[in-house]
């Protein structure tokens, strides 16, 4: 018999950018029991060089020390799920280089969601992601939901209970349904929004002439676009959700994308992982990659349902 809870992968590491995770996920309507698995990554101790005369410090007790502490405050976080959505709540300590190990562990785990916090670089409003979280999302196997912290004031516990509006990064293929079904995953109240948008990308760097002699291929493609989005949306409002396709023209796909949200107040953008090629150090699309990077709103990377 299939199982019925879903596996989720929460990654902390006592900042307030993965305190911003935990308070997101806690206020997720699953529309299953999760089997939640908490993981901290201990980095490596930075060992002495094997050339330094002397001995070295006892590794092995600095970091069942640092295990220890960790471990206390896991039990806390723990407490904090103890509610009717979390079939099972359980907490680990790993030490190894943090995004590789976290990536493996999801994997043994079978994790169907990894959740995790987006740790900015500075003050500027295209803000990067950490190191760790951008490793994550380009090579974990799962779906990948980085939580900025500005989106998660927004979810209370017992009052909101998810995001309120959310965009849907449409490739105008038959890989967005795959991309959408994710949202499945969630019982989202009907007055959640989702727009549905496909940016087509102008052709700035050509001669006017020529623009002017595609300008029927233009309008037929923006044409099977805009059935495409209808299709998609008529599909998702099946689901049960409040959805909207809209098609745009712009010179840079991934900004355009941004400025939809950011002027929509979108809280959530949801976007495939784009990925080419069969290597096993496999990166995202450029227009994903892009989205995951400056995007000032939580970001769901979706792989399939």
């Amino acid at each position: 018999m299939k199982d019925t809870h879903m596996r989720v992968l929460l990654a902390v590491d006592q900042s307030p950018a993965s305190d911003a995770a935990a308070a997101y996920l806690i206020g997720l309507p699953f529309d299953q029991p999760v089997d939640l698995k908490i993981v901290t990554v201990v980095p490596p101790f930075p060992f002495v060089e094997r050339h330094t005369t002397g001995s070295p410090p006892d590794v092995d007790e600095l970091l069942d020390r640092e295990r220890q502490q960790v471990e206390a405050t896991l039990t806390e976080l723990v407490a904090r799920f103890q509610n009717d959505t979390f079939h099972s709540v359980s907490a680990e300590v790993i030490v190894g280089t943090p995004g590789q190990a976290l990536t493996a562990f999801a994997k043994k785990q079978g994790a169907e969601l990894i959740i995790m916090g987006a740790v900015g670089r500075s003050a500027l409003s295209r803000v990067l992601l950490g190191s760790v979280s951008d490793y994550v999302a380009n090579r974990a196997q799962s779906s990948v939901l980085i939580v900025r912290s500005q989106t998660s004031a927004s979810i209370r516990i017992g009052t909101d209970t998810g995001p309120k509006r959310i965009m849907l990064a449409v490739e105008n293929s038959n890989k967005d349904i795959e991309v959408a079904k994710c949202l499945r995953q969630f019982e989202l109240p009907p007055s959640t929004q989702l727009h549905a948008v496909h940016v087509m990308q102008l052709m700035t760097f050509y001669r006017k002439d020529i623009i002017q002699q595609t300008s029927e291929m233009w309008k037929q493609s923006k044409l099977r676009a805009e059935s495409h989005g209808e299709l998609l949306a008529e599909v998702i409002r099946d689901w049960g959700f409040d959805a909207r396709s809209n098609v745009v023209s712009a010179p840079h796909v991934g900004d355009s994308l941004i400025s939809y949200a950011d002027e929509h107040e979108c809280d959530l953008i949801v976007t495939g992982d784009r990925r080419r090629g069969r290597l096993q150090r496999l990166i995202l699309g450029s227009v994903s990659r892009h989205i995951l990077r400056y995007a000032k709103c939580s970001v769901l990377i979706s792989r399939g349902s």
